[in-house]
């Protein structure tokens, strides 16, 4: 793939840029699991109050621009991976906590929950025992989803020189760079380019192909 413009093999960096961006999203979407996790069991079983609470919080930060907020974030403090992963993991959590309130409400009727209650079960107990080994495959599927828009989100921040160090190899700042000499060297945009949207793309179809499977489970 030849060299950019400082001279560098794009190839090897192209690779690195890949490892950094699925790493970077695994552990945005490590942090959004545990938050997402924590504030869904807490509002269905945490009563009215608490649910209305946690729910308006969600709705809001829902509405809010993600973009706009990590783009803020990114700009008040120094940019580095450990930022970058908190920022993606603490805008990204808001769906995974709606899908796992309104699976743990699901299951609160049924048998097996009445019959723990009933026994005296405590409900951190309920929790782990009954409620989290149900929601594997829901979490499982949007997981694999959100991964694929937090590699988006990143990439959009390094093109914009908000996300990983100019040191780190990035895709978003690898096409950065390679628009700048677009009709020298077309190459140097269009192969990160392309590298986002596989990824993209096959992290999606892991999604699509974990809810099929759900689905003829169920």
């Amino acid at each position: 793939l030849g060299c950019d413009r400082f001279g560098r093999d794009v190839l090897p960096r192209l690779l690195e840029g890949g490892r950094l961006s699925l790493a970077v999203a695994a552990l945005g979407v490590a942090v959004a699991l545990v938050v997402g996790l924590g504030v869904g069991l807490a509002a269905a079983t945490g009563g009215r109050i608490v649910d209305a609470v946690l729910m308006r919080l969600t709705d809001a930060l829902l509405a809010f621009p993600i973009l706009l907020l990590l783009i803020l974030a990114s700009a008040l403090f120094k940019p580095g991976p450990t930022l970058l992963v908190l920022v993606l993991g603490l805008s990204s959590w808001m769906g995974l906590a709606r899908l796992v309130r309104g699976q743990v409400l699901s299951l609160a009727g049924r048998g097996f929950i009445q019959a723990a209650r009933v026994a005296g079960t405590r409900p951190l107990r309920i929790w782990t025992l009954h409620y989290l080994p149900n929601l594997k495959g829901p979490v499982a599927q949007d997981t694999a989803l959100a991964m694929g828009g937090l590699v988006l989100a990143e990439a959009t921040l390094s093109f914009l020189g908000l996300g990983l160090p100019a040191d780190l190899p990035s895709w978003g700042a690898m096409v950065a760079d390679g628009q700048r000499v677009m009709v020298e060297g077309w190459w140097l945009s269009v192969f990160p380019g392309l590298a986002i949207t596989a990824l993209v793309v096959s992290l999606a179809l892991i999604g699509d192909g974990l809810q099929q499977r759900g689905r003829a489970s169920a």
